[in-house]
């Protein structure tokens, strides 16, 4: 079959794939968004739903992360309000007034909206909090998102401008070659795709992709796993985040038509993985978590003491980074080029946004890049297919455990 003329073809539908679609079709750009279904089904974006104000990685250093964050947070709250719990208050928590200072320090330093609050406000308000160890407060101005909600108004938008997108069963049969100038890029069924230039914005399988591409000119990659774990009950009415405690918690909660609840990460469990397939969670995961509960949100055992009933699953995220950059910037985005040949243009791209707050940010980055690679751009044609099926959250996978409290304190208990 003849192959057809699609100016960039990006390989990964999560958040890093359709806003970059949306801010080529924004140029001009004829692009195609190249996924299995339903669309980023394997992406970050089905993490926990955060959004950024900035705080988190001003705290540590990573200013560029944070002005990022930034500018994403304010971009997300205006392009798609529905999806934004901006009515759920976000409260950073310490163990020593020292860690309260420098947090309100570095947040005033950049601009962004801290204040303290007493502790013994939010165990008034949280429940959670009774018997914790945490003794100091700040509220920023994080808040909770509904990222598939938000990724389906991203991905309709691109697609009305004129981005297109194929459906492939695996990543693996995606076979591009560079042929005479310009990328060919067959998949498995249906006309195969001529493309100035290819972006790789498919997560931790960038490495595999850019294996096939470009063979042992790989830069050096470090894919992470972290557990999530999903709470579904009465658990909290706040965003409840442990920058600093060692294991400690941050809670997120997460709001919809089936069921409520939150997400909950600890802080220095990441796991490095070689297989991007690797989701397996670490043995220890429910004992770990179960001490991070019990330190830090006593009061999770009067909540379920009261009768509340609370049940819980757990799934992994994963992260890239590249393993040369400064430790203080992990989770700054990654915009790469590379030529296919030696001498021929760079006209494959490396995006991974970093976080889900910055990927608007940091696609529109990628997009200039990309124009100014082709120079001149070619007007999108708007799509005959209806807008792609976006992937919900983990949070409403089937719960495989019930929390309790015993003789011994908290537990997991299979139902």
């Amino acid at each position: 079959m003849t192959a057809r003329q699609h100016g960039i073809a990006i390989i990964g539908g999560g958040s890093a794939g359709w806003w970059l679609a949306y801010a080529l079709v924004r140029r001009g750009i004829r692009c195609t968004v190249i996924d299995t279904h339903p669309f980023a089904a394997y992406a970050s974006t089905r993490n926990q739903g955060w959004l950024h104000s900035g705080a988190f990685y001003a705290i540590f250093g990573d200013n560029q992360t944070a002005y990022f964050c930034q500018r994403g947070y304010h971009l997300m709250r205006f392009f798609e309000p529905s999806a934004i719990h901006s009515n759920v208050p976000c409260f950073y928590l310490f163990e020593h007034e020292g860690e309260l200072e420098h947090t309100l320090l570095r947040c005033n330093e950049l601009g962004i909206r801290a204040k303290p609050i007493p502790m013994q406000e939010l165990k008034d308000r949280e429940l959670i909090l009774h018997q914790t160890s945490l003794a100091y407060a700040a509220e920023v101005w994080d808040c909770p998102i509904d990222t598939s909600r938000l990724l389906e108004r991203v991905a309709h938008e691109a697609h009305v401008g004129g981005a297109h997108y194929r459906i492939v069963p695996s990543l693996d049969t995606i076979i591009p070659t560079w042929d005479a100038g310009t990328w060919r890029v067959r998949l498995d069924h249906g006309p195969a795709l001529r493309c100035n230039a290819i972006v790789l914005a498919c997560g931790t399988y960038i490495p595999e992709m850019l294996a096939r591409l470009i063979p042992g000119q790989v830069p050096d990659f470090e894919r992470t796993k972290i557990p999530v774990l999903v709470m579904k009950g009465p658990v909290a009415n706040s965003m409840l985040i442990t920058p600093y405690a060692s294991d400690g918690p941050n809670l997120v909660p997460f709001f919809g038509e089936e069921c409520s609840g939150a997400t909950i990460c600890l802080r220095a469990t990441d796991q490095e993985i070689a297989d991007p397939s690797d989701t397996a969670l670490p043995p220890d995961h429910l004992q770990r978590h179960l001490a991070s509960l019990s330190e830090y949100y006593g009061g999770l055992k009067s909540i379920l003491s009261r009768g509340n009933h609370i049940t819980a699953h757990f799934y992994t995220c994963q992260k890239l980074r590249l393993r040369q950059a400064d430790l203080s910037e992990r989770r700054s985005h990654i915009l790469l080029t590379h030529p296919p040949v030696p001498g021929a243009p760079e006209s494959i791209f490396t995006f991974y946004p970093g976080k889900f707050t910055t990927a608007p940010i940091a696609a529109k980055l990628c997009a200039e890049q990309l124009q100014n690679f082709l120079a001149d751009p070619t007007r999108p044609r708007a799509g005959k297919l209806p807008p792609p099926a976006i992937a919900r959250q983990k949070y409403y996978d089937p719960s495989k455990y019930d929390l309790i409290v015993d003789q011994e304190g908290l537990s997991f208990r299979p139902s």
